[in-house]
């Protein structure tokens, strides 16, 4: 009996085996090969989430910006820099001088036919916002393109928006004084801008649209599946 015990003794302070030891560092390497690559992807689609979500805010405050001033606000998205920038526009005339007889007349329908728009005489540019921070690169930044893979990514948001296209690798969305969005003759107009990372696209396409004739602006996911759709 004394001999059981001193033998299970000895036996238990041996400890664990080399072999044991490269047992369980083979387990934690094949875990972390294939945990790691899934958990950077997924860091990745969070950063990327909050990108729409700025693009979002900065419509919101061009909106609102418009409102508060009285003045024609141009929300405007560059791809050639993946910016966002607001421009606030003015009755000011070549003088400079508001008041004066060569003044504006309407500093809202009235600016989407001046010369130079968005940057109309005398705009100010109000702030500009760099959406490659926080880990995203320029060059994975994806927008107005419809997302790849299969099946076919729809190119129109659960409301009929459909996408809008860059014109000269911009954007330009008008806030009128009263919050709305209108064109040249007057009549409100929609826009929606799809966003999506190169390196998980159809993890983090979105998308903001804009209804003209009152301006709401809204924020799309896009919910991959048998049936792709962008939902709010």
């Amino acid at each position: 009996m004394k001999k059981e015990k001193k033998d299970q003794l000895k036996e238990s302070e041996r400890g664990i085996s080399h072999l044991e030891l490269l047992i369980v560092f083979a387990i934690i390497a094949v875990v972390s090969t294939l945990a790691i690559p899934q958990l950077v992807g997924s860091r990745n689609a969070l950063r990327f989430a909050a990108l729409p979500r700025e693009v979002m805010t900065q419509m919101r405050f061009a909106r609102q910006h418009a409102m508060s001033q009285r003045r024609a606000v141009t929300f405007q998205y560059s791809d050639a820099n993946r910016e966002l920038i607001i421009i606030r526009h003015t009755n000011v005339g070549a003088d400079g001088i508001e008041g004066n007889a060569d003044d504006i007349p309407g500093s809202g329908q009235t600016v989407l036919t001046q010369a130079g728009y968005p940057m109309t005489p005398n705009a100010t540019r109000v702030r500009s916002v760099p959406l490659a921070v926080g880990g995203i690169t320029r060059s994975e930044i994806v927008a107005a393109t419809a997302v790849p893979g299969a099946p076919t990514a729809p190119t129109t948001l659960g409301d009929t928006t459909p996408m809008t296209a860059l014109t000269s690798g911009t954007l330009n969305i008008t806030f009128q004084p009263d919050g709305s969005v209108i064109d040249s003759t007057g009549n409100p107009v929609n826009f929606a801008l799809f966003f999506h990372s190169t390196r998980r696209p159809r993890q983090t396409a979105s998308a903001v649209s804009v209804r003209g004739a009152g301006g709401r602006i809204k924020f799309w996911r896009f919910a991959d599946g048998a049936t792709p759709s962008y939902i709010e």
